[in-house]
């Protein structure tokens, strides 16, 4: 059998950060807020998301795929089928920051909501 200690050893570190990703509602560096969702993960800057993590001296990260509002930042033919076509954005931001994070040797957790406010057409497809 396995411990719980040897189950939870991934987590090692001294702390980590869990990062709420949100269309719409988060302002760009300069001008203007992304008038849609394929421009607001285009824009994400990752490399300064990475500098600021690593500043931060965190150990792992959470990262939101989505937050409740019907927009996830990552492509998933699953949501595609069963909830239509534009829930989901063609860039892989949730892989390219976990890739990120990997690279700079520490921990990522994607988190996923469970839609409770009520995305009508995500909650018909998967009904």
């Amino acid at each position: 059998m396995t411990s719980t200690a040897d189950r939870t050893i991934w987590m090692a570190g001294h702390y980590g950060i869990m990062t709420h990703w949100l269309f719409p509602g988060i302002l760009p560096e300069k001008g203007e807020l992304s008038q849609t969702f394929t421009g607001a993960v285009n824009k994400f800057n990752l490399e300064r998301f990475l500098e600021d993590f690593t500043a931060s001296g965190a150990d792992w990260l959470i990262f939101t795929i989505g937050q409740n509002s019907g927009n996830y930042a990552s492509p998933n033919s699953v949501i595609d089928k069963y909830g239509g076509k534009g829930h989901c954005s063609e860039r892989d931001l949730v892989f390219e920051v976990a890739n990120g994070v990997h690279r700079l040797g520490k921990r990522f957790i994607a988190y996923l909501p469970c839609e409770v406010a009520g995305n009508q057409a995500l909650q018909e497809g998967f009904s």
